[in-house]
């Protein structure tokens, strides 16, 4: 399955939103299946941005379940640079560029130089 980082985003807006504090779980976006979201939240707790507990099915690597406690200190930072939908669209513009796909861990420098400059710095 190929990553989204449009669905990656959408994950962590809706965790910081949760206010809860119960474990959030089956998350739901219009027009995502379950497995996709629960991969997704794989990769998101892989790079860090967050804390959950994935379960997988007896001898396979695909998520069955998934329990997400909180955002990272890492999942913060990503989703303040993110969280502006002007600044997201830039970035997204500047990756369609190069391509479409970038190594995630460019997309932060990204999304910050592209502030910076909406700041005047």
């Amino acid at each position: 399955m190929k990553r989204d980082i449009d669905l990656l985003r959408k994950i962590l807006l809706t965790v910081e939103r949760h206010e809860d504090d119960d474990l959030i779980k089956n998350i739901q976006i219009d027009g995502c299946s379950y497995d996709k979201i629960a991969y997704h939240v794989y990769l998101l707790k892989e790079a860090g941005l967050i804390d959950a507990v994935i379960s997988y099915g007896m001898g396979s690597i695909k998520v069955t379940n998934y329990s997400i406690s909180k955002l990272t200190w890492k999942g913060h930072e990503f989703l303040d640079a993110a969280r502006n939908d002007t600044i997201w669209a830039k970035a997204k513009e500047k990756i369609s560029t190069m391509g479409g796909d970038i190594p995630f861990e460019l997309v932060l420098p990204l999304l910050i130089e592209i502030a910076k400059k909406q700041m005047g710095l």
